[in-house]
């Protein structure tokens, strides 16, 4: 999956032109959230952060919590006990991405059905 293009590359064609969009009536689920760090030539090792942990680290890249602190940690809060929220270094973006998705897609039985399924993620203690 590569969003950007490099350039004389056409975008990813799974893109669409904002007029061919359709405007939901209700937000999406969170399905997953990834926080991944760059380093060249590594590779993908993501883990499955705790709730607690899982709550601080979101709220590191979270700018509405300076000043709106009640109601962002609110929403927060249900985003990290409803969703995983996997943390690690990464290389080239496509093995991240790859295996990202399938662990978003790939089980919506919870957890630890999730963790079970992609043997590069371990659930940190």
């Amino acid at each position: 999956m590569k969003l950007r293009a490099r350039p004389g590359e056409s975008p990813a064609p799974s893109l669409r032109e904002p007029s061919e969009l359709r405007i939901g009536k209700r937000p999406l689920p969170v399905r997953l959230v990834a926080l991944t760090e760059y380093r060249p030539g590594a590779r993908w090792r993501g883990e499955i952060l705790p709730p607690g942990q899982a709550l601080l680290a979101v709220m590191e890249h979270t700018l509405p919590v300076r000043n709106r602190p009640e109601a962002t940690l609110r929403t927060l809060k249900e985003v990290v006990t409803r969703a995983p929220v996997i943390k690690g270094v990464r290389g080239e973006v496509e093995e991240a991405v790859e295996r990202l998705l399938s662990q978003a897609l790939g089980s919506s039985t919870g957890m630890e059905a999730r963790r079970e399924s992609t043997p590069a993620l371990r659930m940190r203690e």
